[in-house]
């Protein structure tokens, strides 16, 4: 290891794609019988409305639907933050004319557990590296919430045993703000009393995981192990496709304890 490496006092990690495989609970789903996720939420709406304008017709019910989903889309990649669940599901709702009706907030529930009742499965290796990793440098996650809320990915780091790698959890619902904004690594920062430049960050998108981290200082590791996204084109210091690697590679760029 070069003299020269910056020093690495904290690493922080995404929790999609990154410690859990997004949507691999759509197998165990299919197992079960049960619809997908996302057909899961719109039937969930569709019968929401029902409930309170019956003789809505199906295409326009499904437009207002999509105008939601495509407004929390714009909360999350343009402007930056992920509101909860019933939020979005409110902006469909007024656009058909309904607002705040009963059942609202029993219909979020149920689809903000979705993926706690059947949890995404851990990526591989990853009970291997945080063995090693944990006590050497602070352990954090930063990652953002989009259809399960912060106390939702808890319980499913819970359920698989990864909970208790982690000193400090900075989740977009909970810190106001999801990456690139610094929001979450401010977070970090406050928690662990490490500077931007002092944290290697683990992610899987370029946009919000690598640019983020880049910009507060850090650096940027690209994991590739769960899905690929960008063939190779990142601004990563590191890209890493299997965690065996992972300790190696990073003592390349910089100074771990």
């Amino acid at each position: 290891m070069s003299t020269s490496s910056r020093p690495i006092r904290a690493i922080t990690f995404d929790l999609w794609d990154t410690l859990v495989i997004d949507d691999s609970d759509e197998l165990e789903r299919a197992r079960q019988g049960l619809p997908t996720k996302s057909a899961t939420r719109r039937s969930g709406f569709e019968a929401l409305v029902r409930q309170h304008r019956p003789t809505l017709d199906g295409p326009q019910v499904s437009a207002a639907y999509d105008h939601a989903v495509a407004t929390f889309r714009r909360w999350w990649k343009v402007e930056h933050h992920t509101p909860p669940i019933a939020e979005w599901l409110k902006v469909g709702l007024a656009a058909l004319d309904i607002v705040d009706p009963a059942g609202l907030k029993d219909l979020a529930d149920r689809l903000a557990r979705l993926e706690v009742d059947i949890p995404p499965q851990p990526v591989p290796h990853i009970h291997a590296l945080l063995d090693a990793l944990h006590g050497t440098v602070p352990l954090g996650i930063v990652s953002d919430t989009i259809n399960t809320p912060a106390d939702g990915l808890r319980s499913i780091l819970e359920q698989h045993g990864l909970r208790h790698y982690f000193d400090f959890c900075a989740f977009s619902d909970e810190v106001g703000a999801s990456k690139p904004a610094a929001a979450g690594f401010e977070a970090i920062t406050a928690a662990f009393g490490v500077p931007g430049g002092q944290i290697a960050h683990v992610g899987d998108r370029q946009e919000t995981d690598v640019e983020g981290i880049q910009r507060y200082g850090g650096i940027a590791v690209m994991y590739t192990g769960a899905i690929d996204r960008h063939k190779g084109d990142t601004t990563a210091e590191v890209t890493c496709s299997d965690y065996r690697s992972f300790v190696e590679q990073l003592s390349a760029v910089g100074a771990l304890p």
